[in-house]
């Protein structure tokens, strides 16, 4: 029995019928099936002294997910695909891993508030004047390869998705633990206003929640890494609490993997938080990814919970 894996017919079992005239086999497939969304198999039959060589058709089994949101909520995703692109201008009002990188070229600015300012726009035109570029202030493509920098990161530096750990065979609390368990490879690293890359590049409160939920299955469109770091997105966590595919629990009734949502004195969301159970959050809270009590001196104000998985 072989399974067709990375371009290629990978042998899986093999099954041997008694040496008789005729013979029945059942034939029961290896586990490998319902870890993935769909495989290929067929059944071969090298060449005998009784017999030539025989390969069967193939035949696709496709796997039902053995957990999934109720459909009023988001679903769980088998691949998330960005609808953002990474490759976009950098121009006031910007925030994230891209102005970072730019406003340290120029030694400008604070590295866990990379804003793209007047400051920045100003230094990006001397410098485009200076490489014999169009001077607009706004960096392109052209601009930032001129810098030194890869092109690969032009693309990629802002719109990073973590892989996805899950798979069909996945029970509610497995995708629990993968949005947690994500959330805590990133303890330490920077607050970024406007970011959400891999583990100590850095992210802010919605981007550590954004990176949890992709490795989980979840993709929390329209909101995005890529959007957030456009302007009137920094507070990404106002728009997940909007989101009405996100079931709204009690206070009371809060449970390990809910998202917990923060107010200001004017009542406006202005955090977001994982809870993990036993009084505690994990967040990015300037300047660092940490867990710490659900309330303290700092932040207390809770607008509310919402549920993921239900």
């Amino acid at each position: 029995m072989q399974l067709y894996q990375n371009g290629q017919w990978l042998t899986k079992k093999n099954f041997q019928l008694p040496d008789s005239s005729s013979a029945a086999l059942t034939a029961v497939f290896p586990n490998d099936w319902w870890k993935v969304p769909s495989s290929a198999w067929r059944f071969v039959v090298p060449e005998s002294d009784q017999a030539a060589a025989f390969t069967s058709s193939s035949i696709t089994i496709k796997t039902q997910r053995y957990y999934q949101n109720p459909s009023k909520y988001i679903q769980i995703q088998d691949k998330i695909k960005l609808k953002h692109s990474g490759g976009y201008n950098l121009k006031v009002g910007y925030m994230g891993l891209k102005v970072q990188k730019v406003n340290r070229y120029f030694h400008i600015g604070n590295k866990y508030w990379p804003r793209y300012t007047a400051q920045t726009k100003r230094k990006v035109k001397a410098f485009q004047k200076r490489k014999k570029l169009k001077a607009t202030g706004v960096v392109n493509k052209a601009t930032w390869l001129m810098m030194g920098f890869s092109e690969s990161s032009w693309y990629n530096l802002g719109a990073y998705v973590s892989p996805i750990i899950v798979d069909p065979s996945s029970t509610k609390k497995d995708h629990i633990d993968a949005m947690i368990s994500t959330a805590k490879k990133y303890l330490g690293s920077n607050y970024v206003v406007g970011a959400s890359g891999k583990p100590r590049q850095g992210a802010d409160c919605s981007g550590l929640i954004m990176q949890a939920l992709y490795a989980s299955g979840i993709d929390p469109y329209p909101v995005s890494c890529v959007r957030h770091s456009k302007p009137g997105y920094e507070f990404e966590s106002r728009n997940i609490w909007k989101n009405k595919k996100l079931k709204t629990v009690s206070y009371t009734k809060k449970k390990r993997g809910d998202l917990i949502f923060y107010q200001g004195p004017s009542g406006a969301i202005n955090h977001i938080a994982i809870y993990l159970g036993g009084g505690k959050v994990i967040e990015s809270w300037p300047n660092k990814v940490v867990i710490r009590p659900i309330k303290n001196g700092r932040r207390s104000r809770i607008k509310g919970v919402k549920r993921v998985f239900n």
